[in-house]
């Protein structure tokens, strides 16, 4: 099963602000570590926040972006993600990050997004739903 994952669990992963949250992270991407997707987006959040709420130095962050960038399937961010989440946004609507989120996980055949972010048990478009794992 293809399963997109949002920054927050990379950066629960990382983290050790909440030992739960950090061990149910890391477990998820070590159980689906064949299938996951990702996009830009998502590389981007993470090195945001790594730094800005973290402080990890620049070195760590760019091994840890550089490793998700080779693990994962990386969707690009395209004209077409964005004409995707327009419409996710009007449908579902949700926010404009998350319709950007969705969209990149609905380019990669995703069938689950996980997240914390969003609304859990939402199904889009019959294909994709998301879920929290801390729920």
């Amino acid at each position: 099963m293809n399963v997109f994952i949002d920054s927050n669990i990379f950066i629960y992963s990382i983290t050790s602000t909440d030992e739960l949250k950090a061990r149910k992270s890391f477990n998820l991407l070590d159980s689906n570590r064949r299938n996951i997707s990702i996009s830009s987006q998502v590389i981007n959040e993470v090195g945001f926040n790594l730094i800005r709420k973290f402080s990890f130095s620049e070195d760590k962050v760019v091994s840890f972006l550089s490793s998700m960038a080779d693990l994962y399937k990386v969707i690009q961010i395209s004209k077409a993600t964005h004409i995707i989440a327009s419409s996710l946004r009007s449908k579902h609507k949700v926010s404009y990050w998350d319709s950007l989120i969705l969209a990149a996980a609905l380019e990669s055949k995703s069938e689950i997004v996980y997240s914390e972010d969003m609304q859990h048990g939402l199904k889009i478009e019959g294909k994709l739903e998301i879920i929290n794992p801390f729920v």
